[in-house]
């Protein structure tokens, strides 16, 4: 999953809740969870407008 999101970013930039809740065919409810795990374990981080992008390491 955690690849699915970083090839999300590297196409578009960043990743919304909406389109990782539909690229995962899940509800909202379980792509917020994962994007908050994600967040946590810093492997994307939440911007003001609601986008997610991914940190880069280093």
């Amino acid at each position: 999953v955690r690849d699915r999101v970083g090839a999300i970013i590297a196409n578009e930039g960043a990743v919304t809740l909406a389109r990782l809740r539909d690229e995962l065919g899940t509800s909202r409810k379980y792509a917020e969870a994962l994007l908050e795990h994600l967040d946590q374990a810093r492997y994307t981080k939440r911007l003001p407008d609601d986008r997610r992008v991914l940190r880069r390491r280093g």
